[in-house]
């Protein structure tokens, strides 16, 4: 029984790592500005967690003498009004946009899983019930209700990260309660509840494990806007207070007043946001493409490259005729 069980894991992690390894070469072959996405991401995430080596000063440290000084070789973005290096707040500001990115990605995911499964799986009067509420959610003006949250619970990351994580949770519910009433009609589902198997047993066991595809692309996709959502509420003050340093935040704080008289103040900010979720963004779609089973058609689970093998074999049986 114990050579049994360690032959299936050994094959089930097999299987992992040839999908992996056949959706990193689809990336490289079909999707290269996923894969310039990709890059852009990897580079953010590496910039984020080692902003305490890359940075030249701190992120809040005064350099007496240096206000409002153009790029130069000792200040590759220029300083601002105060005097801080706008190279080392950026890169520190990948750090936050990063933490606020992820971790705001995770609670969506989560909320959006909960409301869409339970709803969608149980379906009936107790699914209208709870997608009328959702409807409700989803009617008032995104940038209001953040803004009438944040008014509400404070400035601050761990707000800033509960409430997008909260408002986009709800929206991707939806999205979720679709991929499970797919599925929840297929033939295990039934032979499930036909053993006896809990409304609890059957959505964590056979459920949530087939639609986890959705579930990625709702975690990728959701990135980008949950950073542009940040440094929307910094920009208007409601997001995470200084020193912090956000990118929003710095477009919006002293970036504003002194953007006529010193404009890298707001330059290079708002380039590392554009190019932040420019690259989240095209990694997001890239991957949907790859793992959505609705995008790949009928060419089967590896898409693409299984037709191309299957192509190969009979050009080499034709010729060996």
């Amino acid at each position: 029984m114990g050579m049994a069980t360690l032959a299936i894991e050994k094959a089930q992690t097999r299987k992992s790592r040839s999908l992996f390894v056949d959706v990193l070469a689809r990336l490289v072959r079909e999707k290269p500005m996923g894969l310039v996405g990709a890059i852009i991401v990897l580079i953010m995430f590496l910039t984020g967690i080692f902003a305490n080596f890359l940075a030249p000063h701190g992120y809040n440290a005064f350099i007496a003498g240096q206000f409002l000084k153009p790029p130069s070789l000792a200040f590759p973005m220029g300083t601002d009004n105060v005097g801080r290096d706008i190279f080392s707040r950026v890169i520190y500001g990948a750090r936050v946009s990063m933490i606020v990115g992820l971790c705001g990605s995770v609670l969506d995911v989560f909320v959006a899983t909960i409301i869409g499964s339970i709803s969608g799986f149980i379906g009936g009067k107790f699914d209208m019930v709870v997608q009328r509420f959702v409807d409700a959610f989803m009617c008032f003006p995104g940038l209001m209700l953040l803004i009438t949250l944040m008014s509400l619970m404070g400035t601050g990351m761990a707000q800033v990260i509960f409430v997008l994580g909260l408002v986009w949770g709800v929206g991707g519910s939806r999205v979720v309660r679709g991929a499970v009433i797919a599925v929840k009609e297929n033939v295990y589902i039934e032979a499930s509840r036909a053993v006896g198997g809990s409304t609890r047993t059957t959505i964590f066991r056979h459920v949530l494990p087939n639609i986890l595809a959705p579930i990625i692309v709702l975690f990728t996709t959701a990135v980008g806007g949950i950073v542009l959502a940040e440094a929307s509420l910094s920009f208007l003050g409601y997001g995470i207070p200084p020193p912090t340093p956000s990118w929003g935040g710095m477009l919006g704080t002293s970036g504003r007043s002194y953007m006529l008289i010193a404009p890298w103040m707001v330059i290079w900010p708002g380039m590392a946001l554009t190019v932040a979720v420019f690259g989240i963004n095209m990694f997001g779609d890239a991957l949907r493409d790859l793992l959505d089973p609705r995008l790949r058609g009928g060419v089967g689970r590896y898409g693409s490259a299984r037709v191309e093998r299957i192509k190969s074999r009979i050009q080499s049986m034709k010729a060996a005729r």
